[in-house]
């Protein structure tokens, strides 16, 4: 008979300065969002949209999160794009986290909805590298989707 063999997983305990953690993940955000606001107004300057340059807007910072999308823009024709922003200092598709209410937007939103994925970002030099998904469809094709987290409440409330 063959023997089975088990990996088991141990965790090391160690601490974390969540608070710092956080604030720099934050950074990382808020400076993405900050890059592509500029990246997009670039684009509607070189398409000589200059009536739609000021329009862009910040969506999560003006009205608050929970929008499901970081920025409102607008395409070549015009046309408002909702636009989410996932930034990393790593190399480009690596993990992606969504919440339930960004996925469901995305959903929502169909062909309007961009993902801008800004990674290589260096804070101190503001360079980065840029990817852009369109679509809802397109990036459900491109990203593999898994739940990770899970919600609870106590039962018969």
């Amino acid at each position: 008979k063959k023997k089975l063999l088990t990996k088991t997983r141990t965790f090391q305990p160690r601490k974390i300065d969540w608070q710092s953690l956080n604030a720099y993940k934050q950074d990382i955000g808020l400076l993405g969002e900050h890059l592509v606001m500029s990246y997009e107004r670039g684009k509607l300057i070189e398409l000589e949209m200059f009536e739609f340059v000021s329009q862009v807007e910040h969506v999560s910072t003006t009205r608050g999160d929970g929008l499901g999308y970081d920025l409102i823009s607008f395409d070549s024709k015009g046309n408002q794009i909702f636009i989410e922003v996932k930034s990393t200092t790593g190399s480009s598709f690596g993990e992606l986290y969504f919440t339930k209410n960004e996925y469901d937007s995305m959903d929502k939103l169909g062909n309007a909805y961009y993902l801008y994925r800004v990674y290589n970002l260096n804070l101190q030099e503001r360079n980065y590298d840029i990817e852009i998904l369109h679509g809802a469809t397109t990036v459900k094709r491109e990203l593999e989707f898994q739940a990770v987290t899970l919600k609870a409440h106590k039962k018969g409330d």
